[in-house]
């Protein structure tokens, strides 16, 4: 009878045990899942937070461009965040065009088209925007993002590929 009641009395611990376990771990699950949330960039419609006007981010990306293509590196760094500034140096955009082409000759033109978007990530509200624009030799795609300032804050640039379903 004794044994009974130890084996009972350690099942229970047992049970009460593993159901702690689950419980930690589904709590451990769910705080993953809302972090990866939190870090997962959301797109939405430019302008829906109010804060961003479409006609702005385009003229800024514009600025953005020009400077780049005038190689005005102090003044892409004025209109810069801070973090950003560091990234702009003559030696890093020219490893960067290097490696798209060795000869993109001069800007022909910068598309009117543009796709804009808002992005929130982290807390973090920015503006993006892709631009097509045509060079001598190449044709690239910026994409251009900006914080609630409009500051400067991020830059990628990629030779534009080439349409695959040419008529």
């Amino acid at each position: 009878m004794r044994i009974e009641k130890m084996n009972k009395k350690l099942k229970e611990e047992d049970r009460k045990s593993r159901n702690g376990r689950i419980i930690s771990i589904a709590v451990v699950l769910f705080l993953v899942c809302l972090g990866v949330y939190w870090i997962m960039p959301k797109s939405f419609e430019m302008g829906a937070s109010g804060v961003f006007e479409q006609a702005e981010v385009e003229a800024k990306a514009e600025q953005v461009i020009e400077l780049l293509n005038e190689d005005d590196f102090e003044g892409l760094k004025e209109i810069s965040t801070g973090k950003m500034q560091g990234f702009i140096s003559t030696g890093e955009i020219e490893s960067v065009r290097a490696e798209i082409s060795k000869d993109w000759g001069e800007c022909v033109s910068i598309g009117e088209e543009a796709y804009t978007t808002e992005v929130k990530q982290k807390g973090k509200l920015m503006a993006a925007i892709q631009k097509i624009v045509s060079y001598e030799n190449i044709d690239v795609v910026y994409t251009i993002s900006f914080d609630k300032e409009m500051k400067l804050a991020g830059l990628h640039i990629v030779e534009k590929a080439e349409e695959e379903n040419q008529e």
